[in-house]
């Protein structure tokens, strides 16, 4: 595994393919062709939607008293959590800005969607708002690519894959940073040896492993706070 810091954090690691993903849009969408089929008990509890142009996810959650700091305000950690509790690919770059925390009690809507990004990787993108004024809070973009199981190598995707994935796509190409200051585009800087800031003994607990058995990239990014 390998992560960085400044402008992102990065990691790699074994993924599946996204099932999870597409199950759950293609439940939203047939819940809004057929509103007539009966929802599950974790559909009608879930406050998302798909917009208008069926290709835009947003999702609304409240801030609880254990997701914020001593200041009261969400951490890094639990905006990274809300953006990727849905993914289930490898992420290997990640990009984000916040101009401010939610508090205690606030409720973030967070909008989101993927495209194409090259031949081997998805780009998913995310713009975070505060619900009760409508003002953009956040924003981020991520890589994800497959990873093969056996090799822990990126994988290239397979035509059914890509047209899977693509049929969820906006037809044309929206970035959730302005052109014109997108510093996610900024190259990681390669850090110096011996690196000024540095820790030994960080060891992911059981709870930092996720459904494959892997150490997340929130738990990498925490990791990096602790140095």
């Amino acid at each position: 595994m390998m992560c960085g810091s400044q402008n992102g954090s990065t990691t790699a690691y074994r993924a599946s393919v996204p099932d999870a993903k597409r199950r759950e849009t293609k439940k939203a969408l047939v819940a809004e062709r057929d509103p007539t089929r009966v929802l599950t008990l974790g559909e009608r509890m879930r406050f998302g939607r798909l917009l208008k142009d069926r290709f835009t996810y947003k999702e609304s959650f409240v801030i609880r008293s254990f997701e914020v700091g001593s200041n009261k305000a969400a951490t890094m950690e639990t905006m990274l959590n809300l953006i990727l509790y849905r993914l289930s690919w490898a992420n290997y770059q990640m990009h984000v800005e916040m101009n401010k925390y939610p508090g205690w009690g606030d409720v973030v809507e967070i909008e989101h969607w993927c495209e194409a990004e090259g031949k081997i990787a998805g780009r998913f993108d995310y713009i975070i708002k505060l619900l009760s004024t409508n003002e953009v809070i956040g924003r981020a973009t991520s890589k994800w690519v497959m990873i093969n199981k056996d090799t822990y190598k990126p994988q290239k995707i397979s035509k059914q894959v890509w047209d899977q994935y693509l049929a969820f796509c906006p037809k044309f190409s929206r970035l959730a940073f302005p052109e014109g200051n997108d510093k996610s585009l900024t190259k990681i800087p390669k850090l110096n040896e011996p690196a000024e800031y540095s820790q030994l003994g960080l060891v992911p607990r059981r709870q930092d492993l996720n459904m494959n058995g892997h150490v997340n990239s929130v738990t990498c990014f925490s990791f990096l706070l602790e140095v």
